[in-house]
Parts: C-alpha cells; sequence; structure tokens
C-alpha cells in the first residue's frame, strides 16, 4: 500500500498501486493520477503517456475505466504500439456527485495482459478555495506600557470560489484584530487586516491568532505568530473608594492597592473645599479622614497620588457626598426572651417630613430566631390615609426577608413619628441574635431619597426563663 500525497484537508488516502508480469513491456510516465480538487459540474484533465518498452509490437485492444466520472476523448481501439513507440492518452474526470474519487484506467494488450493505473480525484462543492497569506509571523518589537502599534497584513484568495475568513482566536487578549469578521474575500482579490498590541502587563510567550476559513485545499486554520514586548511599568492601581457622610459627621476611610502592594507614600494633588482631611499610613495602607465644614451638604472631592516606592499610581479623584443630618431608624427596645418565647419587636422611625414611601430588607440570626409574620405599623396610616403594605419573602435558611415595602396611597407626604412595623418573632436557641436593617429607600412625593440613618440591634435570649421577683415584707417586733 502507498500513500497518494495529497495537498488538502483530508486525511491521505492510501491506495493499491497495482503491476503486473508485463510491466517491462508497457511503461507509464505516472505510476498514479492525481486531478487535485475538482467542483461538481466541472472538469480537470491528465495525460498518461505509454511507451512500448518491448523489442516487438504490441497490440493494445482496449483502454477501460472503472466509474463513470473518467474519459478519455479522441481514442480509437484496437491500436498498435511499435517498438519505443509512444502513445498520449488524455483522460477527463468530471464528477458528478460530492463524493470523492478512486478508480483504475486499465490498458489491455496481447502481450501484457492487463496494465493498471491508479487514478484519484477529490470532490468539492462550491468551488475550490485556496488562501494566500503575505507573511504568517508579525512582529511588534518593544511597546511602552499604555501605548500601542499595529501591524498589517494581507490574505488573499487564489482560489475560484469566495473565501470566508470566519472567526479568530487570539491567545492573548492585549492583542486584537481590525477589522472584526466574518469578512468575504472574492477570487482573486485580497484584504488587509490589522493586528493592534496595546500591552498593559507583560505578554505570554508564544502568542497566537489563529484564523478559521472556509479553505479547501489549505489547512482551514490560518495560524499567524504575534512578537511583541512590554516596555515600563504599569501604574499602580487602587481599589476604588465611595465615601458618604452626614453633615457635621467625620468619615474614615482607606486607600489600599489592588495587587496587594504595600503603599508607602501618599499625595494630595488637590484639596477638598469644604473639609479637613487628615491622613495616616501604617501596615501598608493609607488612612484618611475627613470632616466637612459646619453646615456643608451636597458633594465633595480630592485628587490624590500613592505609592509603593517602585511604580506610583495615577491621579485619582474621590468624591465625598455629605447628606443632610439623616433621621434615625431603630428598632424598639426588646426585654429578656427565653427560648421558645413569642415576642414583637417595632421598626420606629423618629419625626420626618413628607415621606411618601419606604422600602428595605429585614436580615435576623436564623440560629436563634424566626420571624412568625410582619404587620405594617400606622405610621403612614395617619389620619385615616390608606397604604399598599408588601409583607416581603423570607428565606428562612439564610435569615433574610427581602422588599418589606409600604406606600401611602394619599396626595402628598406624611409628616409623622412612630412605628413603621411590627415584627412578630420567635427564639428557638439560646445566644445573641442580630437584627438588622439593609438596602433602605425612602422617599417623597416627587421622587426624592430621604436621608436616613439606621440604628441596628441583637435580642439575648437565655436558656432560662424569666422569673417575677416580688419584694419581701419584712416585720420586727420590738418588745
Amino acid at each position: 500500500m502507498s500513500k497518494l500525497p495529497l495537498e488538502s484537508n483530508s486525511t491521505p488516502i492510501e491506495i493499491q498501486l497495482i503491476s503486473t508480469s508485463s510491466s517491462s513491456v508497457i511503461k507509464s510516465d505516472q505510476p498514479w493520477v492525481n486531478f487535485g480538487m475538482v467542483d461538481v459540474g466541472d472538469s480537470s484533465s491528465s495525460t498518461i503517456t505509454l511507451t512500448n518498452d518491448f523489442n516487438n509490437p504490441v497490440e493494445i485492444s482496449q483502454v477501460k475505466f472503472e466509474g463513470k466520472e473518467f474519459v478519455i476523448r479522441g481514442l480509437e481501439t484496437p491500436f498498435t504500439l511499435e517498438p519505443n513507440q509512444k502513445k498520449e492518452l488524455k483522460v477527463y474526470f468530471t464528477p458528478t456527485s460530492k463524493e470523492s474519487v478512486i478508480s483504475e484506467l486499465t490498458v489491455l494488450g496481447n502481450m501484457i495482459g492487463e496494465y493498471i493505473i491508479p487514478l484519484f480525484g477529490q470532490v468539492v462543492d462550491g468551488g475550490i478555495v485556496i488562501p494566500k497569506i503575505s507573511s504568517n509571523t508579525l512582529n511588534f518589537g518593544e511597546v511602552k506600557y499604555g501605548g500601542s502599534k499595529t501591524v498589517k497584513f494581507k490574505i488573499g484568495n487564489t482560489g475560484q470560489a469566495d473565501l470566508k475568513l470566519e472567526t479568530t482566536t487570539i491567545s492573548d487578549k492585549q492583542y486584537s484584530l481590525e477589522p472584526k469578521l466574518p469578512i468575504s474575500v472574492k477570487p482573486k482579490e485580497e484584504v488587509e487586516l490589522s493586528v493592534v498590541f496595546s500591552p498593559t502587563s507583560k505578554p505570554t510567550d508564544s502568542n497566537t491568532l489563529k484564523i478559521k476559513t472556509n479553505a479547501t485545499i489549505k489547512e482551514p486554520n490560518l495560524i499567524f505568530q504575534l512578537n511583541g514586548t512590554m516596555v515600563g511599568s504599569p501604574p499602580l492601581h487602587v481599589k476604588e473608594v465611595s465615601v458618604e457622610t452626614f453633615i457635621g459627621e467625620p468619615t474614615s476611610f482607606q486607600l489600599e492597592p489592588k495587587d496587594g502592594k504595600d503603599l508607602s507614600k501618599f499625595t494630595l494633588t488637590t484639596k477638598p473645599e469644604n473639609r479637613t482631611l487628615t491622613d495616616k499610613i501604617e501596615n501598608g495602607k493609607v488612612s484618611l479622614t475627613y470632616t466637612p465644614n459646619s453646615g456643608f451638604t451636597g458633594t465633595d472631592s480630592f485628587k490624590y497620588k500613592v505609592s509603593d516606592g517602585t511604580s506610583d499610581s495615577e491621579e485619582t479623584q474621590i468624591d465625598i457626598t455629605v447628606k443632610s443630618q439623616p433621621t434615625l431608624l431603630k428598632f424598639s427596645e426588646i426585654d429578656s426572651v427565653s427560648i421558645n418565647q413569642s415576642f414583637s419587636v417595632q421598626v420606629l422611625l423618629d419625626e420626618i417630613k413628607d415621606l411618601a414611601g419606604w422600602s428595605f430588607n429585614l436580615e435576623y440570626d436564623p440560629e436563634i430566631l424566626v420571624v412568625e409574620s410582619l404587620e405594617e405599623g400606622d405610621f403612614l396610616k395617619k389620619d385615616g390615609g390608606t397604604t399598599f403594605f408588601q409583607k416581603g419573602t423570607t428565606d428562612e435558611k439564610t435569615g433574610v426577608v427581602t422588599g418589606i415595602s409600604s406606600a401611602y396611597l394619599g396626595t402628598g407626604g406624611i409628616s409623622n413619628t412612630g412605628n413603621l412595623l411590627t415584627i412578630n418573632l420567635k427564639s428557638i436557641k439560646d445566644g445573641e441574635g442580630y437584627l438588622r436593617i439593609k438596602g433602605i429607600k425612602f422617599g417623597n412625593p416627587k421622587g426624592a431619597e430621604l436621608p436616613i440613618k439606621v440604628i441596628n440591634t441583637t435580642v439575648t435570649v437565655s436558656s432560662v426563663p424569666p422569673c417575677d421577683v416580688k419584694p419581701m415584707e419584712l416585720s420586727i417586733f420590738l418588745t
């Protein structure tokens, strides 16, 4: 057996090359014939030259094929080959189906018996597609951090049908291909593409660009080697900080690098306008305390840079929101609770003006407490007002009630103080269980958010039930 060498996408096909004892009588200039890839309905031809290598005339009685895809035109049999005489046979391969063909040309004669020449043809549907590239190695050299460099290359189509550049895969995201695929390239045309190298870190070794195509003869995936090096150091990156406080109240926060390095220097490049700002570096972090000026509300900001001794950060701005003094939202006082005791806690709101609706989530310790039910308080029902109350959804495993809310259905808002919500609970285990309010939203009739400050609480559950201790009366008689 021998493998027929083909330039195609398919696995090499094994065919048998047959010789006879009479091969020294008739010789062919081709031991086998490869017609290549041919579209359905098209034709490919090859000329086979037979030579009489015998010292006597040889009469060829018949030349035949297996299958209807191969024909010889203009040949009449029988014919005679004199010693050393040559005869050209022009064979045509004209496929009628999509299946590739292996066949045989058999020469019959009085001195040779059978002389067989294997024939092979591969069939494509829609035309042959052959890509051609200008270079498969793209060199970018050294590129500074934050910069970029573009290298252009061309892909042409030397086939008979449209070349489709379908998808792309790049091994390092610091490289990008422009324009984006898919793209079609017509026969005998080419397209110019660009790869952009924009380094933000040291590239990995052996980076490649792979473009998947519909090529029928070459390997369908075009592979390009990408060679680029980043020079310079990336800046130090600091975690984002969101800062809020209330009028007249100081707030403290920290600056931390994203890569875990220790900060060694803090530089204030633009001071906040309505503040005092103090800084302190300890344990590789910068601790800042912002104190708004008396009476100031609104947005303040400052800009800074930090360093770890090797790299500096870019100038970064921090915005600080200073809100009006908030209304307190808190839980009612809780008496001592024993195991398996049912009890109630109110969510109380200090005096507020023009409240049109509220919503929040309730978090509780599911190991110690169970929420039995929720009841809306009378806060928004002042003077007989009506509301739309939603008791939310309880997840007993995590101890969270989400989506608790109430909306005033009257005109304007309510100014009041008192009970927003009654929480009916039951203790199931001794210990200290938390009650927390999260995700608060309080608004006025115009949709503006009202500032609220939450004071959370804990519930202490004792395994010993409480008992009433009455004062003892002691009488002393003197005689």
